[in-house]
């Protein structure tokens, strides 16, 4: 960027006019005007007067780039959402993994109960996963309710390039397990074949899911003025950190009730989900104080 370009974006984010520089610096406004198109060249102790209102040194008003070097991450929002990005898409992808494993031993009789282990092992991990996350966000939101755009028009160029090809690979992924699923179907039945032909569609998403929950959590990062409005609203009306695991209490109650209905055929008792669910939420709401 030249000295005019510098001077005109330290002016506009110092919300300051023309007429306002000039008085300060004991020039006409026409000469600031000139300055900022690079027509002329202020003089040294104007050059120093500059520096000494926008508080920036001579080397970057002359030969830097004031708007880049002042357009940083100084929240840690690109580190922190791209952790909350990994976490969420890593504990969507357990629990479809969980429910691939089980479908398949499943069908080769593996003992029940060492099934239903292995399962809630990895249902356990992944609510763990979202419950820390999610605390995580809520009190990196809490801690920062405005972000500065820092991203340059490159960066969100690169990615949105990118997207469609990543969103159309996760589709790509699942419809392939649907495909071999279908495949699977006509050929002979034996215990492997029925085991894969049940657990194979729920592998395939567990990798094709995950790809677009991490690309949409990503697509939503680049948009900060979004995060800002969401976050003014959330100011306006609180949205807690109770309120979210809630959430996710009753999300694990449905795949619980789901999966062990689907797999075990156990609905005369798996409907119990929901109520430890609910009991569970009502611990939060009380723990959390919170009032609707």
């Amino acid at each position: 960027m030249s000295l005019g370009e510098n001077l005109q974006f330290l002016r506009k984010t110092k919300n300051i006019t023309q007429e306002d520089l000039a008085e300060a610096l004991n020039v006409s406004r026409q000469s600031v005007s000139k300055w900022e198109s690079d027509a002329t060249f202020p003089e040294m102790d104007k050059i120093i007067q500059i520096c000494d209102i926008f508080s920036c040194s001579m080397d970057s008003l002359i030969k830097g780039n004031i708007e880049k070097e002042t357009a940083q991450d100084k929240t840690g929002y690109d580190k922190h959402m791209n952790g909350f990005s990994k976490a969420i898409s890593v504990g969507v992808g357990l629990c479809l993994l969980g429910i691939s494993l089980a479908s398949f031993f499943d069908e080769l009789k593996v003992n029940e109960a060492l099934l239903g282990i292995g399962f809630f092992l990895f249902i356990l991990i992944a609510v763990m996963i979202f419950v820390v996350s999610g605390i995580n966000n809520s009190n990196f939101e809490k801690n920062n309710p405005f972000i500065t755009p820092f991203y340059k028009k490159e960066q969100i160029t690169s990615f949105e390039k990118k997207f469609p090809i990543r969103i159309a690979l996760g589709i790509c992924i699942i419809l392939i397990g649907l495909i071999i699923t279908i495949g699977i179907d006509g050929l002979e039945k034996t215990h492997i074949s029925e085991a894969l032909e049940s657990s194979i569609l729920f592998f395939t998403a567990s990798i094709g899911v995950p790809i677009l929950v991490y690309n949409g959590i990503q697509k939503d990062k680049f948009d900060i003025e979004k995060y800002n409005r969401r976050l003014e609203k959330v100011h306006r009306k609180e949205t807690s950190v109770g309120k979210k695991i809630q959430g996710v209490i009753m999300l694990t109650a449905v795949i619980v009730f789901l999966v062990t209905g689907f797999i075990w055929s156990i609905w005369q008792y798996n409907w119990l989900s929901f109520v430890i669910g609910g009991i569970l939420c009502g611990i939060v709401s009380i723990i959390s104080g919170e009032d609707d």
